[in-house]
Parts: C-alpha cells; sequence; structure tokens
C-alpha cells in the first residue's frame, strides 16, 4: 500500500513539475515576442515617416526587408546608416524564429543530467501535405536569447531618422 501512495505522489510532483516548466516556458516565450515586437513597433513607426508601407498588415520579415533595402540605398537616413543596418541583420535571425515561437505548441522535455528543454511544434502545410516544424531551446539558452535580443531591441529603438529641415 505504501508504494501506492509513493507512486501516486511521485506522479503528482512530476506533473506539478511539468506545469511550472510549462509556466517558465511560456514566460520566456512571452518575453522574446515582448522583445520582437519592440522593434516591429519601431519599424513600423519608420517605415511610416519615411512613407514606405504601402500597406499596413506587413509581416515583420517584409517590414525588416524594406527598411534594410532603405537603408542601403538612402545612406543619411539614420546618423550612423552602417550600425542600423547590422542591428537590422542581427534581428533578421530572431524574425525568422519568431513565427514559430508565437504560434507552436510548447512541450518540456529533459537531458540526462534534468536540463530543461523547450521543444516548440508547428504543423506546416505545403503541396505533399502536413510537415511538422520542430524547434529545441534548451533554458538557459533561452534566458541568453532573451537577453541578447532585449539588447539588440533596445539599441534598435534608439536610433532615429536624420530630420530633413524644411
Amino acid at each position: 500500500m505504501e508504494q501506492v501512495s509513493l507512486s501516486k505522489e511521485l506522479k503528482k510532483r512530476h506533473r506539478q513539475e511539468i506545469k511550472e516548466n510549462l509556466s517558465s516556458g511560456n514566460g520566456l516565450r512571452g518575453e522574446f515576442l515582448h522583445h520582437c515586437s519592440k522593434i516591429e513597433f519601431w519599424l513600423c513607426n519608420s517605415l511610416h515617416q519615411l512613407k514606405l508601407a504601402k500597406k499596413e498588415n506587413l509581416f515583420v520579415g517584409r517590414k525588416l526587408s524594406i527598411m534594410i533595402d532603405a537603408v542601403k540605398k538612402t545612406p543619411d537616413m539614420f546618423k550612423n546608416n552602417l550600425e542600423v543596418e547590422a542591428l537590422l541583420e542581427q534581428f533578421k535571425a530572431y524574425a525568422q524564429i519568431r513565427t514559430t515561437m508565437a504560434h507552436a505548441h510548447l512541450e518540456i522535455s529533459s537531458k540526462g543530467n534534468s536540463k530543461i528543454v523547450y521543444l516548440f511544434t508547428m504543423p506546416k502545410y505545403n503541396k505533399e501535405g502536413r510537415e511538422l516544424t520542430a524547434m529545441a531551446v534548451e533554458h538557459q539558452a533561452f534566458i541568453t536569447i532573451n537577453s541578447d535580443l532585449a539588447r539588440l531591441a533596445n539599441q534598435i529603438k534608439q536610433q532615429e531618422l536624420v530630420k530633413e529641415d524644411t
């Protein structure tokens, strides 16, 4: 009888750990998306000021491409165009995984030494049918990614368009 209650207690504790880890993973995902949204907000404002946003509902990757092209073509758009271009190029990698982060199902896995790994899975459809896209991120790496993205977002938000005197 004691073994059965111990087994129930272990299962209960395991379910609780999974809940806590899912909560932590969703919190980290939310932080990631928050930093991406800061950059997307900056992109929208900048594109609007430059009158480059022909369509309001562009995906973030398209907004990013338009802005990078504009920075390359207009050397005096920002005080330091090369820095702005480099920062936007850095953001490309984050923008590429943003959709997966936003829409994927989150599961928890763990490595042998009990490191938490977040597994993001999302179905994609193509001509051949459905395929599953997956991305795994270790807990500590996720914290580092968010820290780096927060720093990048702050650097990008500080960039201001050069005002023309009229």
